[in-house]
């Protein structure tokens, strides 16, 4: 087993901590092995954690609105599942479940808020890198909804789709319009971001 700190040290989310920092993470970090099959975390459960893969592998799926359940994901040694945790106690978005053998850090919310709490620094860094990960994340789904809107009216603009696919792909275009929008704030929402 690495060192608890020196493995930390090499995961994005606590690059900006110093020692002391990520010694504080490591004090309310929980050590836990898997074996193949098991749950980390279910979609739709309340989420309290955030976890960090020590050792393993782990598949992330989604279950769509049609029941199917779709792999988004598979992750290895270094990766965060369920950082969102951290912030807010919603639902979480999908499942994780154990390929392998697999060695995991949680971090919970409540140990994490405990850190804040005393005010140390670490958990005000980590969070700092959490909203900078989201930011991204959120350009990205900005630019693939505004591919998924030209594609849209593509597929209105084609002569060679009867009136039925055209009126699909109009109805599909101003849903992921409408959606963009909220996602800017210009729709009604909370204003610009």
């Amino acid at each position: 087993m690495k060192n608890p700190v020196h493995f930390l040290r090499e995961i994005p989310l606590f690059r900006r901590l110093d020692d002391q920092e990520l010694f504080d993470i490591v004090r309310i970090c929980q050590r836990h092995s898997f074996p193949v099959g098991a749950y980390i975390c279910k979609e739709g459960e309340i989420g309290t954690s955030m976890f960090i893969l020590e050792d393993g592998e782990v598949k992330i799926t989604k279950m769509l609105v049609t029941k199917k359940v779709v792999t988004l994901a598979t992750l290895g040694r270094g990766a965060v599942i369920g950082e969102m945790s951290l912030i807010d106690p919603a639902p979480r978005s999908a499942t994780a479940m154990t390929l392998e053998e697999t060695v995991i850090y949680e971090i919970t919310r409540e140990d994490f808020t405990h850190l804040k709490a005393n005010g140390l620094t670490a958990p005000f860094k980590v969070l700092k890198e959490i909203a900078t990960t989201l930011c991204q994340r959120l350009r990205d789904t900005e630019q693939k909804l505004d591919g998924l809107v030209k594609k849209a009216e593509n597929i209105f603009l084609d002569e060679d789709n009867d009136e039925q696919q055209r009126q699909q792909a109009l109805d599909m275009g101003k849903e992921l319009k409408i959606m963009l929008e909220k996602n800017r704030g210009e729709a009604g929402g909370e204003g610009e971001r």
